[in-house]
């Protein structure tokens, strides 16, 4: 964990870490599962985003941000929690679950964006925003026949992809998203086969930078997994906010992990 990591607790109850998306920061956990009760509800910015600084570029994995939230459970004095995560933040949650499985009581991943293998084809264009960003080229990627397609296909999704222009700490935009796209949460489906605490897997139809078919994929490879479609963000965030409540809020209900 970062000496000057950001961080933000709400609530009492089962110990409950939830990481946002690339780009995002804290501020996303806590404002999706807001009306979540009975849990406290722990959300760090990772490395480089929000108001965590970025103290070492070599840093930047998901080994790296899964290791501070390890680190961050031991400096408030948590032994067991709750593990979940948005996107990038699903890969840390993991991450973790591989790598520390005995802190982990249970596990959610709402709209994976990565398996077990770098350079995920969904992920392609915020690796093409990093090169101009990087290369200070004049073209903008709203001029890349990619991004048109996507634009015609799910405008709002290619709308998110822009969004990473206006993030906090927008020196470090093109670093992270060349670092994070080529890296994976881990190596081999086989890996997962580990995980035999109870799991919910949230995906959607209509995003394509978290593909739908990465949800069942995930559930047949970790035991005691469940699988749940939820409406897309990108065509009503509202209905979308409330069938996340409402999945996680039930899975939390039916494995007694509320207190």
């Amino acid at each position: 964990m970062s000496t000057n990591s950001h961080y933000m607790i709400r609530g009492t109850g089962t110990p409950f870490f939830f990481q946002h998306g690339l780009g995002g920061d804290c501020q996303l956990p806590h404002s999706l599962l807001k009306d979540l009760d009975n849990v406290q509800l722990i959300s760090m910015d990772c490395r480089g985003h929000g108001d965590t600084p970025l103290d070492d570029p070599n840093q930047i994995s998901f080994n790296q941000f899964a290791d501070d939230i390890i680190d961050l459970s031991g400096y408030l004095n948590i032994n067991q929690f709750i593990s979940g995560g948005i996107s990038m933040g699903a890969g840390i949650a993991l991450n973790i679950a591989i790598r520390h499985l005995v802190k982990v009581k249970a596990l959610i991943l709402v709209r994976p964006a990565w398996l077990n293998k770098p350079h995920p084809e969904n992920l392609h264009l915020l690796e093409v925003l990093a090169e101009l960003i990087n290369n200070r080229q004049g073209e903008s990627i709203t001029n890349l026949k990619e991004f048109k397609e996507l634009e015609t296909k799910e405008y709002n999704t290619s709308q998110a992809v822009l969004k990473q222009l206006d993030r906090k700490q927008p020196e470090h935009t093109a670093f992270l998203l060349q670092k994070m796209v080529a890296d994976s949460p881990f190596s081999e489906l086989e890996q997962l086969k580990s995980i035999r605490i109870p799991t919910l897997i949230l995906s959607s139809h209509n995003d394509f930078l978290h593909p739908y078919h990465y949800g069942p994929i995930l559930q047949q490879s970790i035991p005691h997994s469940v699988f749940r479609e939820v409406p897309s963000r990108y065509l009503n965030n509202d209905l979308h906010e409330k069938a996340v409540l409402h999945e996680v809020e039930s899975f939390l209900k039916q494995n007694q992990l509320l207190s």
